[in-house]
């Protein structure tokens, strides 16, 4: 993967973290369920890429996207429970694939 595209990829991650912090923060609070691990995961996964830019080819690095892997994946799951039990609409996560 080229450098621009590792780069984008990174910028996206953050992007997505941004919103869905936005989107927790416009709700009022008990409204969505798992805010704390919702924040933390969608947070982690640019944590993760950026780390994993930062090592030399390697486990290490390989290490660092899989847990990126894994954290958006509990992010996405964690969206999709919210907007099942209708705490979400589905223009907020229009562009996540859930829905």
């Amino acid at each position: 993967m080229d450098k621009r595209r590792r780069i984008a990829v990174q910028e996206a991650a953050e992007l997505v973290a941004d919103e869905i912090n936005r989107l927790i923060d416009s709700k009022p609070k008990k409204r969505l369920l798992n805010v704390a691990q919702l924040r933390r995961s969608a947070n982690s996964v640019p944590g993760n890429i950026a780390e994993g830019l930062g090592r030399g080819e390697g486990a290490a690095r390989n290490d660092k996207f899989r847990t990126a892997r894994g954290e958006a994946e509990e992010t996405i799951s964690r969206l999709r429970s919210n907007f099942v039990g209708e705490r979400i609409e589905k223009r907020c996560i229009g562009g996540f694939g859930i829905g």
